[in-house]
């Protein structure tokens, strides 16, 4: 009886380093599983950072972006898009106005002497008229108009005869000594009628005329006689002419045969 309790306490005891050593082994067969795993965290980390890299690359890109958008359009503006505008009394026309746009405005066409002339006559193919025309308001006398100041030039730019009613504008030129007492003109929105060397540079930025602050100084203060600006559409100035302020604007970069 003895013998077989030695027997079963020697099984226990080989049982118990059994199930050790079995544990051990399930120990060092878990080591490389769980070395696995936590290599599998460092590529999830470097994955994340890479995407994090990559988001703040594509921010920087997105906001270059934005910067370049922002700074065409304003060459945009500047070389496409600014046009001088003119309103008088409510009446309105822009550089972009054929003859027959000003004249269903409500204006009237005249001469020097207030006269009315008829835009009716051709004129050839690629050409500018000599002649300068009055943008007149309707008078009180029939076929004679009140003067707004406003002095056009007209051409026309197709490849055939046209009517002058049919013409473009060329030039505008606002002579405010011109214009009838009482007459309101306003050039892009603003009163250039008693400007000043002094009161131009502002007027001139309301206007939107982007013409450089160093050359608004250099006017103002008596150093030059007018001050220059031009697009891809138009050039534009302020000029002082015996005493006179005179604004001009004239579209640029035109092919015609001239005096026609």
């Amino acid at each position: 009886m003895e013998g077989e309790n030695n027997n079963v306490a020697e099984n226990a005891v080989k049982a118990e380093y059994a199930v050790n050593d079995g544990a051990q082994q399930v120990a060092g067969e878990a080591q490389p599983y769980v070395a696995y795993d936590f290599s599998g965290a460092q590529g999830q980390g470097q994955t994340a950072n890479a995407a994090n890299v990559k988001k703040k690359k594509g921010n920087i890109l997105t906001w270059i972006v934005i910067a370049v958008l922002a700074i065409g359009g304003a060459v945009y503006f500047l070389f496409f898009n600014y046009v001088p505008k003119f309103s008088v009394d409510g009446m309105e026309f822009s550089m972009k106005s054929k003859v027959k746009d000003i004249l269903a405005a409500g204006f009237i066409i005249c001469d020097s002497n207030g006269k009315e002339v008829s835009m009716d006559s051709i004129m050839t193919r690629k050409s500018l008229d000599a002649i300068s025309y009055y943008v007149c308001k309707k008078g009180a006398a029939t076929g004679y108009g009140d003067k707004t100041g406003l002095v056009i030039r007209i051409c026309n730019l197709d490849s055939t005869g046209r009517s002058k009613k049919e013409c473009s504008l060329y030039s505008v030129t606002y002579y405010p000594t011109h214009a009838k007492a009482g007459i309101k003109v306003f050039i892009n929105g603003q009163d250039f009628s008693q400007v000043t060397r002094e009161t131009a540079k502002q007027l001139a930025k309301d206007a939107k005329m982007q013409f450089s602050e160093s050359d608004l100084d250099k006017f103002a203060k008596g150093e030059s006689n007018s001050v220059l600006k031009s697009s891809n559409a138009y050039r534009w100035s302020i000029e002082e002419s015996q005493g006179t302020m005179l604004l001009s604007f004239q579209k640029n970069n035109v092919k015609v045969d001239y005096g026609k």
